[in-house]
């Protein structure tokens, strides 16, 4: 059993479950708040699909680029899940995503317990505040 997450996209959050060949897609509309919705999305696509964390073997998590902010939260929960869990975590690249079969099976595959680390694309775009907080 497979679970990947994608916070890659500023409108959407898409989770993917692959249970015995067949994918289950579970995807909602976001403004802001994604870390809120993200353990709620999770929790309701393992129980519309009757699974435990447990049954996990590997998780797969996309790294970017995409949304400073969203990618991170993304990533931790992939990252605290595989820790907690004791599997493997995979990051993965936008051009994976097109064959969800080969994605899988690279999961599956994966034997590292490294964790994965954002790809954001670019340098963050990181202003000075307009006051001095501590003088």
């Amino acid at each position: 059993m497979i679970l990947i997450i994608n916070t890659s996209q500023s409108d959407k959050l898409s989770l993917i479950l692959h249970k015995k060949n067949h994918f289950f897609k579970k995807e909602i509309k976001i403004d802001f708040f994604e870390s809120e919705k993200i353990l709620v999305l999770i929790n309701q696509i393992l129980e519309e699909n009757k699974v435990k964390l447990i049954d996990f073997k590997g998780i797969g998590v996309f790294r970017g680029p995409g949304p400073f902010t969203a990618l991170r939260i993304g990533i931790t929960i992939a990252n605290t899940l595989a820790y907690a869990l004791a599997i493997p975590v995979y990051g993965f690249k936008e051009n994976e995503v097109n064959d969800l079969k080969k994605l899988s099976k690279k999961i599956e595959q994966n034997k590292s317990k490294a964790q994965i680390k954002p790809f954001y694309g670019q340098l963050p775009s990181i202003t000075k505040p307009k006051k001095a907080w501590l003088k």
